[in-house]
């Protein structure tokens, strides 16, 4: 019979899948939320995970294929001059 590992608690010594989890969250000090649909909010599949179907998954590639998932453009000139313009008003106060 193996010995118990010493970093490891009694109660994990146990294996097969999701036997982890709750050492996790005893590890961490919180409590992780279930994972849900990010189109429809319900359970995901295993098959299509993080989604619960194909249809959500076929929803989400639309999605990004349209641009909604789209990181919005800032003009970098604009931002850079009145970035420069706060630091050289700042040197001139001190």
């Amino acid at each position: 019979m193996p010995r118990p590992c010493p970093f490891r608690p009694a109660h994990a010594a146990r294996s097969g899948p999701g036997y982890a989890a709750p050492l996790v969250k005893a590890w961490l000090g919180w409590h992780i939320e279930p994972m849900s649909c990010p189109i429809c909010h319900s359970a995901p599949s295993r098959r299509y995970r993080p989604f619960c179907s194909r249809r959500c998954a076929d929803v989400d590639l639309g999605r990004w294929m349209e641009g909604s998932y789209s990181v919005p453009l800032v003009d970098v000139e604009e931002d850079m001059e009145e970035l420069i313009e706060a630091t050289s008003e700042r040197r001139e106060v001190h």
